[in-house]
């Protein structure tokens, strides 16, 4: 009777676990698909990205040695993939919205250049598509501020 019981608990486990980790995993299987086809893309323009993550709904990347910032939304990347040279970004601020003292409606970086400014949104509060925090977001974009700002000063 014991044994029956176990059996009965491992089904009901399997049963319910087994939709949740498929769902993972192919979850995680469209985002590698997803970063492939970017560097994909970039090594067709001669770009080599050493850093690749992906942030809310957004995809940045960093090619060191030629000095580029690669930028693309995370579920359409052929479609919104944009490459900055570093060479031509004079600053980089992220920036929070917050509508109260708990929560941030939208997290992002601003790109500011001589011939441009460009504001990339990386979460926002109310996209059905968020699968991160906010406050998540906002500390590895920071961590990708300080990236870039280092390579600036190298520029």
């Amino acid at each position: 009777m014991e044994i029956q019981s176990i059996l009965v608990g491992i089904a009901v486990l399997v049963l319910f676990m087994g939709p949740i980790i498929y769902i993972i995993l192919q979850a995680s299987a469209v985002e590698r698909k997803n970063k492939k086809t970017i560097v994909t893309l970039c090594k067709a323009q001669g770009i080599t990205i050493k850093d690749l993550e992906r942030i809310g709904n957004t995809i940045l990347g960093l090619d060191i040695t030629q000095e580029y910032l690669i930028v693309s939304e995370a579920f359409h990347p052929k479609e919104s993939l944009q490459v900055y040279s570093l060479k031509k970004i004079q600053t980089c601020t992220v920036s929070g919205l917050r509508s109260s003292r708990k929560t941030l409606d939208t997290v992002g970086m601003e790109l500011s250049g001589i011939d441009f400014v460009k504001n990339i949104l990386v979460y926002q509060e109310d996209d059905e598509l968020n699968t991160e925090n906010s406050e998540a977001c906002l500390q590895r974009l920071m961590h990708w501020e300080q990236v870039v700002k280092k390579r600036l000063t190298a520029a």
